[in-house]
Order: C-alpha cells, then sequence, then structure tokens
C-alpha cells in the first residue's frame, strides 16, 4: 500500500475508531459530524473528505462491530465445543444475545438505529448487517450439507430464530444483569425449541 492510501485508511479508521467511541460509552444519540470529528482530533470538514455523511460513516461503525460480534460467536462456540451442527447454530443465537446484552448501544446501532437526515437517505440502514447476514449463510450452508435440509428453509427458520432474539432482547432492554443473562439463556432455550419444531415440520 502507497504512503498516501495508507494515510487515508488510518485516516478513515481514526474517525470509524471515534464514532464507535462514542457509541460505546455515551449511545447512538450522540453520533454526529461535530462530536465524531472532535473526538478523532479533526475538524468536520476532514471528515466530510472520508465519508459522504453521518449514515455512511455509521454503516462503517457498523461493520467493525459486525465484525467483533462474529469473532465474540466463534470464540464462545468454540469453547462450547458442540458435535450438533443444529446445537452450534442454536449457540449463535445465544452469543447474539450475550454480546449484545453486554453492549446495549452496539445492540441499538446494530438492530433500532435507522437515521434519516436532511432527506438523505440512511446508508446504514440499508447496508446493516451484510458481514453478519453472510455469516449466517455460510453457517447455514454448512448445517445444510451436513443434515440435508434445503438452505431455503433453513435460512426461513433463521428469520424466525432472529427475529425471537431481537424481541427478546428489546424487551428485556433496562433490565440487571443477572435478568440479562437469564434472556440469554431463555432465548437459547426457545431457539432449540424452534429449531427442532420447524425442521421436523421440515422432514
Amino acid at each position: 500500500m502507497q504512503g498516501r492510501d495508507l494515510r487515508v485508511k488510518r485516516t478513515r479508521e481514526f474517525f470509524i475508531a471515534a464514532a464507535a467511541d462514542i457509541v460505546r460509552k455515551d449511545g447512538i444519540s450522540q453520533l454526529s459530524i461535530r462530536n465524531v470529528s472532535a473526538r478523532a482530533g479533526y475538524n468536520s470538514a476532514t471528515l466530510y473528505q472520508y465519508f459522504k455523511n453521518l449514515n455512511h460513516l455509521a454503516a462503517s461503525m457498523n461493520e467493525v462491530f459486525e465484525r467483533e460480534l462474529i469473532s465474540f460467536t466463534e470464540r464462545r462456540i468454540r469453547r462450547k465445543k458442540p458435535e450438533n451442527p443444529l446445537v452450534r447454530w442454536a449457540l449463535t443465537y445465544e452469543a447474539l444475545a450475550l454480546y449484545l446484552i453486554a453492549n446495549p448501544h452496539v445492540f441499538e446501532s446494530l438492530y433500532v438505529f435507522c437515521r434519516e437526515k436532511d432527506g438523505e437517505p440512511s446508508d446504514a440502514g440499508e447496508k446493516k448487517n451484510d458481514r453478519l447476514t453472510e455469516y449466517i449463510k455460510a453457517n447455514l450452508s454448512n448445517i445444510s450439507k451436513s443434515t440435508g435440509y434445503a438452505i431455503g428453509r433453513l435460512l426461513e427458520i433463521h428469520r424466525v430464530c432472529l427475529a425471537l432474539t431481537i424481541g427478546s432482547l428489546l424487551l428485556a432492554s433496562g433490565t440487571n444483569k443477572t435478568e440479562s443473562e437469564r434472556t440469554a439463556d431463555m432465548i437459547l432455550h426457545q431457539v432449540l425449541l424452534t429449531l427442532s419444531a420447524n425442521l421436523e415440520e421440515g422432514r
């Protein structure tokens, strides 16, 4: 990578890291061009050289959160060492719940926030969770190969399980740590039941 390209990459990363820091500590409501620029140590005009608007920056920031979530999920699954591919699948939603419970502002950014400002298109909303979607699809493809279930059917069930997970997290928002951990356990139990019931129907 040439010197100029490296500087561009590093400067973009400064802004993305500043945005992520703001969201983690203060919430998505504090994410603004002015706040991110100040946190990164630049002025707003410089930020606009790298991101066309706040939604563009938020989409790049969410990619960082998605990578963290995927890494957390993989580490948790490796520790559990599930032999059954369907249990591995269910543990994905438990990991999702545990990560988002520990990072409530990230949850808001990934699954709640969709900003429309000054008539700008909501890039963050349109591109949100692309990396997570590809990760899930890759896992489901492996499950399909190992179990013989059709990938289309598995994707339908995934949407049900994801909706169950996100809905449960929304209901549990603001509760204490113990209650939140119980929510994660409940999600794993409900997902396993959902997988079992739906896969039996599809036989």
